[in-house]
Protein backbone atom coordinates (compact mmCIF):
# COMPACT_ATOMS: atom_id res chain seq x y z
CA UNK A 1 0.00 0.00 0.00
CA UNK A 2 2.77 2.16 0.29
CA UNK A 3 3.35 5.28 2.64
CA UNK A 4 1.50 8.01 0.79
CA UNK A 5 -1.90 8.90 -0.66
CA UNK A 6 -3.17 11.47 -3.18
CA UNK A 7 -5.97 12.85 -1.60
CA UNK A 8 -8.82 14.39 -4.45
CA UNK A 9 -11.07 17.17 -3.14
CA UNK A 10 -12.97 16.74 -6.38
CA UNK A 11 -15.92 19.29 -5.29
CA UNK A 12 -16.51 23.04 -5.03
CA UNK A 13 -16.52 25.64 -8.06
CA UNK A 14 -13.57 26.15 -10.46
CA UNK A 15 -12.41 28.66 -8.61
CA UNK A 16 -10.23 31.88 -10.96
CA UNK A 17 -9.92 33.78 -7.81
CA UNK A 18 -6.36 33.47 -6.42
CA UNK A 19 -8.01 34.50 -2.78
CA UNK A 20 -10.59 31.97 -2.96
CA UNK A 21 -7.95 29.39 -4.44
CA UNK A 22 -4.89 30.19 -1.68
CA UNK A 23 -7.83 29.98 0.69
CA UNK A 24 -9.13 26.74 -0.19
CA UNK A 25 -5.43 25.39 -0.34
CA UNK A 26 -4.35 26.82 2.92
CA UNK A 27 -7.64 25.93 5.01
CA UNK A 28 -7.02 22.57 3.48
CA UNK A 29 -3.38 22.30 4.17
CA UNK A 30 -4.58 23.10 7.74
CA UNK A 31 -7.26 20.42 8.03
CA UNK A 32 -4.39 18.03 7.79
CA UNK A 33 -2.46 18.85 10.34
CA UNK A 34 -4.67 18.67 12.57
CA UNK A 35 -6.03 15.50 11.33
CA UNK A 36 -2.76 13.89 10.86
CA UNK A 37 -2.51 15.11 14.76
CA UNK A 38 -6.32 13.47 15.31
CA UNK A 39 -7.38 16.84 16.43
CA UNK A 40 -11.28 16.94 15.44
CA UNK A 41 -14.73 18.38 16.16
CA UNK A 42 -17.27 16.01 17.39
CA UNK A 43 -19.00 17.04 14.34
CA UNK A 44 -21.53 13.98 12.45
CA UNK A 45 -23.44 14.73 9.07
CA UNK A 46 -26.40 12.77 8.51
CA UNK A 47 -25.36 12.98 4.83
CA UNK A 48 -22.58 14.98 3.84
CA UNK A 49 -22.96 14.78 0.09
CA UNK A 50 -26.44 16.09 0.40
CA UNK A 51 -25.07 18.50 2.35
CA UNK A 52 -23.14 20.12 0.15
CA UNK A 53 -25.48 20.41 -2.43
CA UNK A 54 -28.01 21.92 -0.04
CA UNK A 55 -25.06 24.24 1.04
CA UNK A 56 -24.66 25.35 -2.74
CA UNK A 57 -28.42 26.00 -3.61
CA UNK A 58 -29.27 27.99 -0.11
CA UNK A 59 -29.78 31.64 -1.49
CA UNK A 60 -31.26 31.94 1.83
CA UNK A 61 -27.57 32.41 3.31
CA UNK A 62 -28.90 30.31 6.42
CA UNK A 63 -26.36 27.10 5.13
CA UNK A 64 -28.30 24.59 8.03
CA UNK A 65 -27.26 21.12 7.90
CA UNK A 66 -28.74 18.19 9.89
CA UNK A 67 -26.81 16.13 12.10
CA UNK A 68 -26.48 12.75 12.80
CA UNK A 69 -28.64 12.82 15.93
CA UNK A 70 -31.33 14.72 14.28
CA UNK A 71 -30.57 17.94 15.61
CA UNK A 72 -29.50 21.32 13.18
CA UNK A 73 -26.28 23.25 12.77
CA UNK A 74 -25.23 25.53 10.39
CA UNK A 75 -22.02 25.12 7.69
CA UNK A 76 -20.59 28.52 9.12
CA UNK A 77 -20.57 27.25 12.72
CA UNK A 78 -19.31 23.70 11.56
CA UNK A 79 -16.29 25.69 10.45
CA UNK A 80 -16.09 27.69 12.97
CA UNK A 81 -15.19 24.40 14.94
CA UNK A 82 -12.43 23.79 12.91
CA UNK A 83 -10.77 27.49 12.65
CA UNK A 84 -10.91 27.90 16.86
CA UNK A 85 -9.43 24.11 16.69
CA UNK A 86 -6.67 25.63 13.88
CA UNK A 87 -6.24 28.58 15.96
CA UNK A 88 -5.60 26.97 19.02
CA UNK A 89 -3.01 24.29 18.07
CA UNK A 90 -1.84 25.75 14.70
CA UNK A 91 -1.26 29.66 15.45
CA UNK A 92 2.35 31.00 15.21
CA UNK A 93 3.59 27.98 13.29
CA UNK A 94 3.95 29.84 10.23
CA UNK A 95 3.50 32.80 8.31
CA UNK A 96 1.51 31.55 5.74
CA UNK A 97 -0.56 29.90 8.33
CA UNK A 98 -1.37 32.83 9.91
CA UNK A 99 -2.52 34.27 7.28
CA UNK A 100 -4.61 31.85 6.07
CA UNK A 101 -5.81 31.54 9.51
CA UNK A 102 -6.61 35.62 9.63
CA UNK A 103 -8.59 35.30 6.25
CA UNK A 104 -10.64 32.56 7.42
CA UNK A 105 -12.06 34.60 10.09
CA UNK A 106 -12.67 38.01 7.84
CA UNK A 107 -14.56 35.28 5.11
CA UNK A 108 -16.98 33.76 8.05
CA UNK A 109 -17.73 36.62 9.45
CA UNK A 110 -18.72 38.31 6.38
CA UNK A 111 -20.52 35.42 5.33
CA UNK A 112 -22.54 35.82 8.89
CA UNK A 113 -22.75 39.52 8.00
CA UNK A 114 -23.11 40.53 4.51
CA UNK A 115 -21.20 38.21 1.97
CA UNK A 116 -21.36 40.36 -0.95
CA UNK A 117 -18.71 42.54 0.83
CA UNK A 118 -16.45 39.89 -0.52
CA UNK A 119 -17.37 40.38 -3.93
CA UNK A 120 -13.31 41.00 -4.59
CA UNK A 121 -12.17 37.83 -3.07
CA UNK A 122 -14.98 35.03 -3.18
CA UNK A 123 -15.82 33.65 -6.63
CA UNK A 124 -19.58 32.86 -6.29
CA UNK A 125 -19.85 36.50 -4.89
CA UNK A 126 -18.22 37.96 -7.38
CA UNK A 127 -20.24 36.34 -9.82
CA UNK A 128 -23.25 37.06 -8.17
CA UNK A 129 -22.76 40.63 -8.65
CA UNK A 130 -21.60 40.08 -11.98
CA UNK A 131 -25.18 38.55 -13.47
CA UNK A 132 -27.35 41.07 -11.02
CA UNK A 133 -25.82 43.83 -12.59
CA UNK A 134 -25.81 42.61 -15.76
CA UNK A 135 -29.75 41.67 -14.98
CA UNK A 136 -29.90 44.94 -14.09
CA UNK A 137 -28.42 46.98 -17.00
CA UNK A 138 -30.15 44.51 -19.69
CA UNK A 139 -33.57 44.54 -17.55
CA UNK A 140 -33.30 40.88 -18.10
CA UNK A 141 -34.62 37.94 -15.83
CA UNK A 142 -32.36 35.04 -14.23
CA UNK A 143 -34.58 32.53 -16.45
CA UNK A 144 -32.63 34.29 -19.93
CA UNK A 145 -29.88 31.66 -21.26
CA UNK A 146 -27.70 34.91 -21.79
CA UNK A 147 -26.73 34.45 -17.93
CA UNK A 148 -25.75 31.16 -18.30
CA UNK A 149 -23.26 32.24 -21.24
CA UNK A 150 -21.63 34.96 -18.97
CA UNK A 151 -21.84 32.13 -15.89
CA UNK A 152 -19.23 29.94 -18.16
CA UNK A 153 -17.17 33.18 -19.82
CA UNK A 154 -16.38 34.20 -16.36
CA UNK A 155 -14.21 30.92 -16.19
CA UNK A 156 -12.98 31.44 -19.55
CA UNK A 157 -9.14 30.63 -19.24
CA UNK A 158 -8.09 33.27 -22.45
CA UNK A 159 -6.88 36.18 -20.83
CA UNK A 160 -8.63 38.28 -23.36
CA UNK A 161 -11.99 36.70 -23.31
CA UNK A 162 -12.69 35.79 -19.67
CA UNK A 163 -14.33 37.90 -18.09
CA UNK A 164 -12.74 37.31 -14.51
CA UNK A 165 -9.52 38.24 -16.28
CA UNK A 166 -11.53 41.50 -16.85
CA UNK A 167 -12.66 41.89 -13.90
CA UNK A 168 -9.23 41.74 -12.58
CA UNK A 169 -7.27 44.37 -14.94
CA UNK A 170 -10.27 46.87 -13.15
CA UNK A 171 -9.06 46.22 -10.11
CA UNK A 172 -12.62 44.85 -8.83
CA UNK A 173 -11.43 41.60 -7.75
CA UNK A 174 -7.79 41.24 -5.92
CA UNK A 175 -5.00 38.84 -6.34
CA UNK A 176 -2.39 37.38 -3.84
CA UNK A 177 0.83 36.97 -5.84
CA UNK A 178 1.93 39.45 -8.52
CA UNK A 179 3.14 38.29 -12.09
CA UNK A 180 6.40 38.44 -11.09
CA UNK A 181 6.01 35.45 -8.65
CA UNK A 182 4.03 34.03 -10.98
CA UNK A 183 6.42 33.81 -13.68
CA UNK A 184 8.84 32.26 -11.29
CA UNK A 185 6.46 29.22 -10.57
CA UNK A 186 6.32 28.18 -13.43
CA UNK A 187 10.25 27.14 -13.93
CA UNK A 188 11.50 27.31 -10.87
CA UNK A 189 9.78 24.58 -8.57
CA UNK A 190 9.88 23.59 -5.28
CA UNK A 191 13.31 23.24 -3.92
CA UNK A 192 12.67 20.62 -0.71
CA UNK A 193 10.34 17.88 -3.06
CA UNK A 194 10.62 15.77 -5.86
CA UNK A 195 9.40 18.82 -8.03
CA UNK A 196 12.84 19.67 -7.70
CA UNK A 197 14.16 16.28 -9.90
CA UNK A 198 11.41 16.29 -12.44
CA UNK A 199 12.28 19.74 -13.11
CA UNK A 200 15.83 18.63 -13.94
CA UNK A 201 15.17 15.92 -15.77
CA UNK A 202 12.49 17.67 -17.98
CA UNK A 203 14.96 20.40 -18.30
CA UNK A 204 17.86 17.48 -19.74
CA UNK A 205 15.50 16.21 -21.73
CA UNK A 206 14.39 19.11 -23.77
CA UNK A 207 14.36 19.27 -27.40
CA UNK A 208 15.81 15.40 -27.02
CA UNK A 209 14.24 12.70 -29.60
CA UNK A 210 13.81 9.91 -27.15
CA UNK A 211 10.16 9.38 -25.98
CA UNK A 212 9.41 9.78 -22.47
CA UNK A 213 6.96 9.75 -19.89
CA UNK A 214 7.31 11.99 -16.71
CA UNK A 215 4.60 10.88 -13.70
CA UNK A 216 4.02 12.07 -10.57
CA UNK A 217 6.21 9.26 -8.77
CA UNK A 218 7.94 8.35 -11.72
CA UNK A 219 10.37 8.55 -14.86
CA UNK A 220 10.08 6.33 -17.99
CA UNK A 221 12.25 7.25 -21.08
CA UNK A 222 12.26 4.54 -24.19
CA UNK A 223 10.34 1.73 -21.82
CA UNK A 224 14.23 1.60 -20.75
CA UNK A 225 15.10 3.89 -18.43
CA UNK A 226 13.58 4.37 -15.21
CA UNK A 227 13.49 6.32 -11.89
CA UNK A 228 11.75 6.03 -9.16
CA UNK A 229 10.40 9.14 -7.06
CA UNK A 230 8.27 7.40 -4.64
CA UNK A 231 9.39 9.98 -1.74
CA UNK A 232 7.26 13.73 -2.15
CA UNK A 233 9.74 15.09 0.47
CA UNK A 234 12.84 13.83 -1.16
CA UNK A 235 14.81 15.64 -3.95
CA UNK A 236 16.57 12.95 -5.34
CA UNK A 237 19.64 14.97 -6.13
CA UNK A 238 22.26 12.03 -6.67
CA UNK A 239 19.75 9.92 -8.28
CA UNK A 240 18.33 12.28 -10.63
CA UNK A 241 22.23 13.42 -11.71
CA UNK A 242 22.56 9.65 -12.49
CA UNK A 243 19.75 9.25 -14.84
CA UNK A 244 20.38 12.41 -16.69
CA UNK A 245 23.83 10.91 -17.17
CA UNK A 246 22.42 7.89 -18.24
CA UNK A 247 19.63 9.29 -20.94
CA UNK A 248 22.82 10.94 -22.35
Amino acid sequence: WGLYRRLHLLVGDSNMSEYATALKVGTTALMLELLEERIVPDVKLLDPVQAVRDVSRDLSYRWEIQLEDGSYTTALEIQRQYLRLAETYLRGKDPEGDWVLDEWRLVLDALTHDPMVLVDRIDWVTKKWLLETFMAEEKIEWTDPWLQSLDLEYHNLNPERGLYHDLRRRGIVRGVVDDAQIKDAIVRPPSDTRARARSAVMRSLSGHKARYVIDWDSIYVEDEKYLNLDDPFMTYEAETEAFIKECG
